[in-house]
């Protein structure tokens, strides 16, 4: 096709889509940055509403079944079909499934964090900065101190060493302030459960 036709074809098409731009009816960042790609598991792969088994199961995925994922997120770590990870992809109806079942889908970019909520009293959470989280923490660490004689000051600093200010995974996803863990039910030789 002769140079000058192709131009003038063309242009139009050019203009449509500079006035797309401008007008708001470009792909946002979040989805230029959508991966479709499918599951691999044997039997089906739960959804679910956080990225830990311990979030509601909100679906289920067949083997092969394609999905699309917006972000990604740390979560608790999965020993999976295709990988073992702590990496939890976020749908794009804002549900969850580990990435140790997902085919490819590398180029994720990281979720953006909650907003920070406004401290209520109801203790601390991995949105606050560093002063609100002790703040939040002086309650529930008094309170521990009149019931079992550990001083607030150690279990704020505890809270604060094995949690990262709030922001690990596990403090994020199960409200985990001390790293105690137990896996498939089984709470170990020294916990209670």
């Amino acid at each position: 096709m002769p140079h000058p036709i192709r131009r003038w074809m063309l242009s139009p098409l050019l203009v449509l889509s500079a006035t797309a731009a401008l007008v708001g009816g470009s792909a946002s960042a979040a989805q230029a940055s959508t991966v479709s790609t499918t599951v691999s598991v044997s039997g089906s792969l739960n959804v679910r509403a956080g990225a830990t088994t311990h979030s509601d199961v909100v679906g289920k995925l067949r083997n092969g079944a394609w999905v699309t994922l917006v972000c990604r997120v740390t979560g608790e770590k999965i020993r999976g079909r295709v990988r073992t990870t702590d990496q939890w992809d976020r749908t794009s109806d804002g549900r969850y499934i580990s990435h140790a079942y997902v085919r490819g889908a590398g180029s994720l970019s990281t979720c953006p964090p909650p907003a920070a909520p406004a401290p209520t009293g109801a203790g601390p959470d991995g949105g606050m900065t560093p002063a609100q989280f002790i703040a939040a923490a002086v309650a529930p660490a008094q309170q521990g101190q009149r019931e079992f004689q550990v001083p607030a000051s150690v279990t704020i600093a505890q809270a604060i060493l094995e949690s990262g200010w709030g922001k690990s995974g596990l403090t994020r996803n199960d409200h985990n302030f001390f790293g105690i863990k137990c896996f498939n039910g089984v709470s170990g030789p020294i916990a209670n459960g």
